[in-house]
């Protein structure tokens, strides 16, 4: 499996929640498109005293969800980056050394879904993320998605599945 090939298997798994992010995000443009104009032709009334912060203050309430939805539309795809680590161990020494890699995260569940084994778990702040990992004879391919157990798969994790990739790949390479 290519690490192509991963990332589209993982997109089709979250269909409905990149649909409904999508449409968040086009309705906060939107939204922020619509008010911009209604607030830029109604202005602000000479008599403030500080006419310029106002005028700031008053812009950036449909700037905000305009930059918010961009945001959103840009993020979406960057969940499903996958990581690549070439190594021509063993596919089993693999498995051990990634599960090692782990040590630090509480397990919840593993799963296996047609050959990628997704593993879900929990940092010491109680962070839940879910990591999908392929293991071959010449490579790793693995991904990490944080969620919230009672809500649909959002968008902003602020930073959390980045860092959690970053510390697998480095403890992975140290022993590669």
């Amino acid at each position: 499996m290519t690490k192509l090939e991963l990332e589209e298997k993982l997109k089709k798994q979250n269909k409905f929640s990149n649909l409904t992010n999508q449409v968040f995000a086009i309705i906060l443009i939107i939204l922020g498109l619509i008010a911009l104009p209604i607030i830029i032709n109604n202005g602000v009334s000479s008599n403030s005293k500080n006419v310029m912060i106002t005028w700031i203050g008053i812009l950036s309430l449909p700037i905000m969800p305009i930059i918010i939805g961009i945001l959103v539309l840009y993020w979406i795809p960057k969940q499903y980056t996958v990581t690549v680590i070439r190594s021509n161990e063993a596919i089993d020494i693999k498995h051990n050394r990634f599960i090692n890699a782990l040590a630090n995260y509480k397990v919840k569940s593993t799963a296996e879904i047609n050959g990628i084994k997704a593993i879900s778990c929990k940092n010491k702040f109680y962070n839940s993320f879910d990591i999908y990992i392929y293991v071959d004879n010449e490579k790793y391919l693995f991904n990490v998605q944080s969620h919230d157990i009672h809500a649909a798969k959002g968008v902003f994790d602020l930073g959390l599945s980045k860092r959690i990739t970053n510390r697998i790949k480095a403890s992975l390479q140290q022993r590669v």
